[in-house]
């Protein structure tokens, strides 16, 4: 079995963008509020008022979705990039 640097994972890179996203958000950096314009579902959820209002109603569930959903596209990234080494 072949061991998988994780450095050179896209999973490993959207989780730090999510976090660096998120510490942004916290500390009050992103006036613009790109943590959730740069991430399509999230971006989703808070233009739809009801969803936008449940999430708001737990205390840093915005953060954690970030985390999940980032994590989520750097696993899709990386099946596809595994994909084509594979067929190579």
């Amino acid at each position: 079995m072949k061991k998988v640097n994780i450095i050179k994972t896209f999973t490993f890179w959207f989780v730090i963008v999510a976090i660096i996203g998120i510490i942004f958000n916290l500390t009050r950096i992103d006036n613009i509020n790109l943590f959730i314009g740069l991430n399509p579902l999230l971006n989703f959820f808070s233009s739809t008022k009801s969803c936008r209002d449940a999430i708001n109603s737990v205390p840093y569930l915005w953060h954690i979705l970030s985390v999940i959903s980032m994590a989520g596209y750097g696993l899709i990234i990386d099946a596809i990039r595994l994909s084509f080494k594979k067929n190579k």
